[in-house]
């Protein structure tokens, strides 16, 4: 199945994919297989490099796990918001009623009213539709002049 949905990533649209690898997107995607596969060492360089892959034409998908999505919020401010970089973020979703780490929990909390401060357009979604969420945010952006940051529940 991971193998089935790394092949299909590519008809999404993006062309390029800096992360912080996490075992729940590891779960879903062979990460290594991914286009444009860059590996970060921390959520803020992901980000960062994905906005340089923007401006350089590419389209690319960052992706990381909630508690880093946190840790990088000043990145996605004063580097995507300010500048309206359209870049999407695809965060594995951390701190949920089931959560076996009790660290999570509070920056899970705090994920969707803090990218909504910062006025990211925020979309949830589950494996299932995964793709197809994706693929409709290529084709039809819902914002030209903000992040979307796809939530995956």
């Amino acid at each position: 199945m991971r193998e089935k949905l790394t092949r299909k990533f590519v008809d999404t649209g993006y062309d390029a994919t800096p992360m912080v690898p996490c075992s729940e997107l590891n779960d879903i995607f062979d990460l290594q297989g991914l286009p444009g596969a860059v590996f970060c060492s921390r959520e803020e360089e992901a980000v960062a490099v994905g906005a340089g892959m923007h401006i350089a034409g590419r389209q690319p998908l960052v992706l990381m796990q909630s508690s880093g999505l946190m840790s990088s919020l000043n990145t996605v401010g004063s580097l995507l918001v300010a500048y309206a970089l359209p870049v999407t973020l695809l965060v594995a979703m951390r701190g949920g009623a089931d959560e076996q780490n009790p660290t999570q929990v509070p920056t899970g909390r705090a994920v969707q009213p803090s990218l909504g401060a910062l006025g990211c357009v925020t979309i949830t979604c589950c494996a299932g539709t995964l793709l197809s969420t994706l693929r409709t945010i290529r084709l039809n952006p819902i914002s030209n002049a903000s992040p979307t940051v796809v939530l995956l529940t």
